[in-house]
């Protein structure tokens, strides 16, 4: 999982400098791309989205001072977006009351974001590449990140408990956003797409919560995406052991990250559900970050010897690459995948 917190380094650009510049951002990514020798990585209409109520439109933004700190300003509502640091950014919520989320958000179709030239850099990442890695497009924010990112993480949690109707009215507002967000990049030109939310895990809310809210709605968005014939991955991060069945249910072809850092084992994960889906990650950031390099390499041969025979794996970490990640490190994970990686696939 490839993002310019990482990628950037390879360029010797800033994080917030790619925050602001979608271009310099897919930059990023090419270089990692080519410098990782990767077998695939995402790409997304903003760089630090993370679900479509945070997707930022250029021509609306800018930067101001406030006090001695740096913000990113939506110019129409006057919200604050992003915070600036020396080098990095930290998204903010918008913090909408319930009754301003209806009167505020609206959901654009896939041409829109055709037209107003959104897809301008996808277009230019997938004729770069060609068909010699599969690029992902980025559609997260179905359920839970899209309500948190309204609401703020706290009333959002609130909304479950207290106003499931609004919690369930809203996250589908979301989950039909990403959609055309997918489509439109579906059109633009990517292999697949990424969907998705980190507060869905059970680091966060209950398996009964994500069978009641997120299920049906990550289960909507890969049912819709499967209509192009396109494959779909779903992303849930922490502690996902208690709902991986259901987390195959959605129909979704691969689920990642599947962190150890967050306490899946890959071995009783293969069990479980090796046979219905693709398992895709596992790697410890924390060891890519803290490890040496024959340790990192010893941990993505162990993956690879849990969880490829037979096929339907993914050699991948197990969240995003960590900023500081040594690149030898990182180079130790294409290698162990060449070295080790060949195993027969299912008959």
């Amino acid at each position: 999982m490839i993002t310019s917190y990482h990628a950037s380094r390879i360029v010797g650009a800033r994080i917030s400098e790619c925050a602001l510049d979608p271009l310099l951002d897919a930059k990023c990514r090419l270089a990692a791309w080519k410098k990782y020798k990767l077998d695939g990585f995402e790409i997304g209409i903003s760089p630090m989205e993370s679900s479509p109520a945070s997707i930022l439109d250029m021509r609306r933004i800018e930067t101001r001072h406030i006090g001695s700190e740096k913000f990113v300003i939506d110019k129409k509502t006057g919200r604050r977006i992003l915070k600036l640091r020396d080098d990095d950014v930290v998204r903010l919520p918008m913090l909408l009351e319930s009754e301003e989320v209806e009167r505020l958000i609206e959901i654009n179709d896939s041409e829109h974001y055709m037209r107003a030239g959104l897809m301008d850099t996808i277009k230019m990442v997938v004729n770069k590449v060609g068909h010699d890695a599969f690029v992902a497009g980025h559609a997260p924010g179905q359920s839970l990140n899209y309500l948190c990112d309204l609401r703020g993480v706290e009333r959002a949690m609130k909304d479950l408990f207290f106003n499931p109707d609004f919690a369930v009215k809203t996250m589908t507002m979301g989950c039909l956003q990403s959609i055309e967000i997918g489509k439109a990049m579906i059109e633009a030109g990517v292999d697949g797409i990424y969907i998705g939310d980190a507060f869905a895990s059970s680091t966060y809310i209950s398996p009964a919560f994500y069978e009641k809210f997120a299920f049906p709605l990550h289960k909507k968005a890969v049912d819709a995406f499967h209509e192009f014939g396109i494959p779909v991955y779903l992303h849930i991060c922490g502690n996902v052991n208690p709902i991986l069945e259901k987390m195959a249910e959605t129909g979704a072809d691969a689920i990642e990250p599947l962190d150890p850092d967050g306490g899946v084992d890959l071995a009783d994960a293969k069990k479980r559900i090796g046979k219905r889906v693709c398992l895709k990650g596992n790697l410890s950031t924390r060891l890519l970050l803290q490890g040496e390099e024959g340790e990192v390499k010893a941990a993505a041969r162990e993956c690879i010897g849990v969880a490829a025979p037979g096929g339907a794996f993914i050699l991948g970490t197990g969240d995003d690459i960590p900023r500081d990640a040594p690149f030898r490190n990182v180079e130790a994970v294409a290698t162990a995948a060449k070295d080790f990686g060949k195993y027969p696939q299912h008959e």
